[in-house]
């Protein structure tokens, strides 16, 4: 487990033996390419679309920025939430926003090397979630919730940086 999962299990009086022992990714790990400087950075979404995974927050975010100052590629299911996925749509209208659907797991790495940046604005806990680590082993810097369970993984201003979870403004 993570040290947070490791806390809750201690937290709810469970007291068996445990060992933190981290999820090994498998994944090419070559450096990105150095970018051109006028290129439209790339940010990045995988995982479910739904609302505790927080991708209205970082639709919202991303309303903020400059028109065209980049894009975002949501990747994930449409189909999971049909509400849901309408308010997005209503939020991404007028912006440089796809909705790019599922891909195989063998793509991941094709994914991730065409990012700049992998956003996690989870609402809920996460337990060092495989997309986080395999970002994190492509060299894909990463914005994520401060949500326990992913934060011990990253080094702000190193690898990523941490938000107020649910917080827009942040």
């Amino acid at each position: 487990p993570t040290q947070f999962l490791q806390d809750a299990y201690e937290i709810n009086g469970i007291s068996v033996p445990l060992k933190k022992i981290w999820f090994g990714v498998d994944i090419d790990r070559t450096p990105k390419p150095v970018r051109n400087r006028r290129r439209r950075p790339v940010v990045g979404f995988i995982g479910q679309i739904a609302p505790h995974k927080g991708t209205d927050l970082l639709l919202k975010a991303f309303q903020r920025l400059p028109r065209n100052a980049a894009e975002l590629r949501i990747y994930g299911s449409e189909h999971q939430d049909p509400g849901y996925m309408k308010t997005l749509m209503s939020l991404a209208e007028g912006h440089a926003v796809s909705f790019m659907g599922t891909f195989p797991t063998e793509k991941l790495a094709e994914v991730l090397h065409e990012m700049d940046l992998l956003v996690i604005p989870s609402r809920w806990y996460e337990n060092s979630p495989l997309v986080l680590l395999n970002a994190l082993a492509t060299h894909t810097p990463v914005l994520i919730s401060n949500v326990p369970g992913m934060t011990e993984f990253v080094d702000a201003g190193c690898n990523g940086y941490v938000f107020d979870r649910g917080n827009v403004d942040d």
